[in-house]
């Protein structure tokens, strides 16, 4: 029967290849890059009849991350571990590679080569790509108008507006006024309220990174 150990060796050649490394924890692979890093996570959970596999990609912006952790207030064990950006694989353009449950060899081999491939064509230029501060800063731009619960708008609104003021201030004042519109203050906590307001008045004095 497979297990977790299974699924990340089967992974490690291939990331280790590509100049990522694996983190303490076995399931992270991370590769740094100037200003933060790329992370591939792939959670594994164990059942009778098989190995469920999850596949999620991150990207951390060191700045982003040391300003936003002096205001938002959640409880973050560990701030170097935090991510300014944390999706499921299916998000980066292949539903395929979603939730998937597989109990054989035979199944682990074609996994393995479904997710080489996808990198290899597309999920290493991608994850390049939305290193560049400037270009994640315009998905989260873009981003902003879809539906979220409210602890997931919190967690967006604080790192999109900071990405915004530290590397395109150009687009702060249209992204600040539209989460103070879009917050449903009514589900939010009087602290996160009041850390909210902090913030913007922080980043309203703050000078960019990029001009």
């Amino acid at each position: 029967m497979l297990n977790k150990s299974d699924i990340i060796k089967s992974h490690t050649p291939f990331f280790t290849m590509h100049g990522f490394d694996s983190n303490p924890c076995g399931s992270v692979f991370e590769k740094a890059f100037e200003g933060g890093r790329q992370v591939v996570e792939v959670q594994c959970r164990e059942e009778s009849d098989g190995v469920v596999v999850e596949y999620y990609f991150g990207i951390r912006i060191h700045s982003v991350e040391e300003l936003v952790s002096q205001y938002l207030p959640t409880l973050i064990t560990n701030v170097e571990e935090s991510l300014t950006l944390y999706m499921s694989l299916d998000k980066l353009g292949n539903s395929r590679l979603g939730k998937i449950k597989i109990s054989t060899t035979e199944e682990l081999t074609e996994l393995q080569s479904a997710i080489e491939n996808f990198f290899s064509i597309n999920g290493f230029s991608r994850l390049d790509q939305m290193s560049n501060p400037l270009n994640l800063e315009q998905d989260f731009f873009y981003q902003q108008s879809k539906p979220s619960n409210s602890n997931e708008m919190v967690e967006v609104a604080f790192r999109s507006i900071a990405l915004s003021k530290l590397f395109n201030p150009e687009d702060y004042p249209v992204l600040r006024q539209a989460y103070l519109e879009k917050m449903d203050y009514s589900e939010m906590t009087p602290l996160t309220v009041a850390s909210f307001f902090h913030f913007l008045n922080f980043l309203d004095h703050l000078k960019p990174i990029a001009a």
